[in-house]
């Protein structure tokens, strides 16, 4: 018996799904790549690299790195943005942080990588809140092959004068207000976590915080998970018996929390999962969703790079990466339902041909979801100083529930769910039937006969394109007379997309 109140269901996975014929999930990508922010500033000039957008109630902020190469040398900071309806961003001249004599920059925290999250109702002593990692880019050979480092014990020991932190190794943030940062417990462990979406967040179903953090067990990059009542309590863990660092002087976490996304080889070519992207999605009952780049290595020897199509090879750490749908009922088991990407590459030699990297956040606009993502002209490795104005940040669009559908064709798609209890006199569907497809609904008891005065033959036919569609049977759709009693719903589909279910009052 699964209880859904008078919460939204989402056909997310086979949760609500029984007897199956003729139908099959199916991940929709985003509409529309609408390009938002672009290089314009001399910081900015090599490219913008998003990391989070959070809803403040009164408008919308984007926090994302630029990266510039100054006498041969990339610099990186975080940098803001701030938008009244999601379309425009400008920069707001905060005057914190100067960049080569000019104070009029947007920067926030000098080298610093972070995808900062907003909620003030947690229980926590800032409404802003971050990992942030000092980027590796802080040490001048930071984008040099370990064999090309004559002390790879420099980067470890290397400090930043703004916040007093070494690279790449995570530490918790908190802001009053999303533009003055400071350090509020770190180092969280002694390991490194080189990413831009480290992330954390309090889990309102838990009542804690959860966390997301890098990996890199067996030289394959993935998603560890840990969670605490309180983040501030430190060191999160330590580091393995044993542990190792590397030629960059870093030890990496492996076995130490639990690795909660991961991808096995594509036919032979070893694939990672660049970065977390978990978002709670906020508008249905227990699902979480993760939409992590998934990178494809370009594994060639030394001596292989500078040749091969489309600079296979050409560069250090160099691959190619799209976007991937990841979901979850609990935040902690996940599963990729189509290896297909969510939002894939462009044309090779396009904007968006090279590499695609998403951040965190979700905003609604009415009955759509929009989404941030990077787009790289080149691939992973593709760095080349003399190069400008190589990435654009995109705006996409989901339908609201839309990411995963319950499909049927023409031919008659059905199914059954398991014994629900809810409460509440009415339900609606979200659903896409097109222009030439239909859906009818039947209520049965527990043991799957038919409740009358709502069985097939009494069902009123769905069609259109409805986020709330009613569900009626010779016109009634007064349900309360059933609420709290174990029934069933029984759904006959035709050229028809189901995203989710809902009672209400």
């Amino acid at each position: 018996m699964i209880d859904v109140a008078d919460r939204k269901q989402l056909f997310i996975d086979h949760r609500f799904v029984e007897d199956p014929r003729s139908v099959r999930l199916t991940v929709n990508p985003p509409i529309g790549r609408e390009v938002v922010m672009e290089s314009e500033t001399p910081w900015e000039a090599f490219r913008v690299f998003f990391g989070s957008v959070v809803d403040t109630g009164g408008g919308y902020r984007m926090y994302y790195t630029d990266m510039a190469f100054v006498d041969g040398r990339a610099m990186t900071h975080l940098c803001l943005a701030e938008s009244d309806d999601g379309r425009c961003w400008r920069r707001p001249k905060l005057g914190l942080f100067e960049f080569q004599c000019r104070r009029d920059t947007n920067i926030i925290a000098p080298y610093l990588h972070g995808a900062p999250h907003y909620d003030p109702a947690a229980p926590f002593p800032h409404p802003y809140m971050m990992i942030g990692t000092l980027s590796g880019l802080f040490d001048p050979d930071g984008l040099k092959p370990p064999s090309e480092i004559g002390d790879p014990t420099k980067h470890a020991r290397l400090r930043d004068p703004v916040f007093g932190i070494t690279c790449d190794q995570p530490n918790l943030f908190g802001s009053d207000d999303g533009v003055r940062w400071k350090v509020v417990a770190g180092p969280l462990s002694p390991v490194t976590c080189d990413n831009w979406t480290n992330q954390i967040f309090y889990d309102r179903r838990l009542s804690r915080f959860v966390s997301y953090l890098r990996g890199f067990p067996n030289g394959r990059r993935t998603v560890h998970r840990y969670e605490t009542d309180d983040p501030t309590r430190i060191p999160w863990f330590t580091p393995r018996a044993g542990a190792k660092p590397d030629g960059y002087g870093s030890i990496y976490i492996t076995s130490e929390l639990p690795c909660v996304m991961t991808v096995e080889d594509q036919a032979g070519h070893p694939t990672d999962v660049q970065n977390p992207a978990v978002v709670p999605y906020p508008w249905a009952d227990q699902v979480y969703l993760a939409f992590p780049s998934l990178h494809r290595w370009y594994p060639g020897p030394p001596e292989r790079r500078g040749v091969g199509a489309q600079h296979r090879f050409r560069f250090f750490n160099d691959g190619l990466d799209d976007v991937h749908l990841f979901v979850s009922r609990d935040g902690v088991d996940w599963h990729r339902p189509s290896p297909w990407p969510y939002a894939g590459l462009g044309v090779w030699g396009e904007h968006d041909g090279g590499s695609l990297f998403t951040g965190l956040g979700l905003v609604r606009r009415g009955d759509e979801i929009w989404q941030y993502y990077t787009a790289c002209r080149g691939t992973h490795g593709a760095i080349i100083p003399t190069q400008t104005n190589t990435t654009r940040i995109v705006l996409v669009r989901q339908r609201l529930d839309g990411f995963v559908s319950l499909d049927a064709d023409d031919r008659r798609g059905s199914f059954v769910t398991p014994p629900l209890r809810f409460v509440g006199r009415r339900l609606f569907l979200n659903i896409n039937c097109s222009a030439l497809g239909e859906a009818f609904v039947e209520l049965q008891d527990d043991a799957g006969r038919p409740i009358a005065g709502h069985t097939f033959a009494e069902a009123d036919p769905i069609d259109r394109n409805l986020t709330a569609a009613p569900v009626t049977w010779k016109g009634r759709d007064d349900l309360s007379d059933l609420a709290d009693r174990p029934i069933r719903l029984a759904f006959r589909l035709r050229l028809a997309k189901l995203y989710a279910f809902q009672f209400t009052c």
